[in-house]
């Protein structure tokens, strides 16, 4: 697939997905993380599944999901100015369970994927463990990914996407230009909060079918 499919793929996936986001809250979300953990997913499963995972993705065969994500990984390492650390974890039950040898030769190439066997009949353990992983990869800004009674004995497979950026504007704030604004925090709650301000040139859109208004800066 070429840059130019890849890039299109990528886009409306994550359009997809954040359209399926709570609309009655605010969220931080990384449609990429999803689509890292779909993908290689994706490598180790059989049809129905193997086709839905590559519709959803928008990608047509296993080797062009090879290619995609080989090419993202490089270019997500790559990029300079700012830090960025994306990490992914394949966690397998303790145990006679294994994965076959293509999908693990997948998961280190392509995906620069790690792995650990892991009793997830302890589920407090398990999580507490998989939980000090996404911290270390973040920086300690995501805690407690996992909960403890999401995992048991009948758990199997944990797959993992840890993603960190930290970069800065390249039109900064100037924290002189700070005022208190009322904020709705719903449709009859408004509270005051310090807001940042800045007068400039920025691409700006909106987008009727998500209900969002988008305002680029850098």
């Amino acid at each position: 697939m070429s840059d130019k499919v890849v890039t299109s793929a990528i886009a409306q996936f994550s359009a997809r997905f954040c359209n399926e986001l709570d609309k009655s809250t605010s969220v931080v979300s990384s449609p990429l993380s999803a689509e890292f953990v779909l993908a290689l997913l994706a490598l180790g499963t059989t049809d129905p599944a193997h086709e839905e995972l590559l519709t959803s993705l928008g990608i047509t065969n296993d080797d062009a999901v090879r290619s995609s994500f080989s090419a993202v990984s490089s270019n997500l390492r790559s990029v300079k100015g700012v830090t960025l650390n994306v990490a992914n974890k394949v966690y397998l039950m303790d145990g006679n369970y294994d994965l076959n040898e293509q999908l693990k030769e997948d998961a280190v190439k392509v995906f620069d994927a790690s792995f650990e066997k892991v009793d997830f009949s302890n589920g407090a353990a398990a999580a507490e463990l998989i939980n000090k992983w996404v911290e270390s990869k973040t920086n300690e800004k995501i805690k407690d990914l996992i909960s403890s009674d999401s995992l048991n004995s009948d758990s199997r497979l944990v797959l993992v996407n840890a993603l960190y950026f930290k970069g800065t504007w390249k039109k900064q704030f100037d924290p002189a230009n700070t005022l208190d604004q009322p904020f709705n925090v719903d449709t009859e709650k408004t509270v005051m909060v310090p807001m940042m301000y800045l007068e400039d040139n920025f691409i700006y859109g909106e987008s009727q079918e998500l209900g969002v208004q988008n305002n680029k800066q850098r």
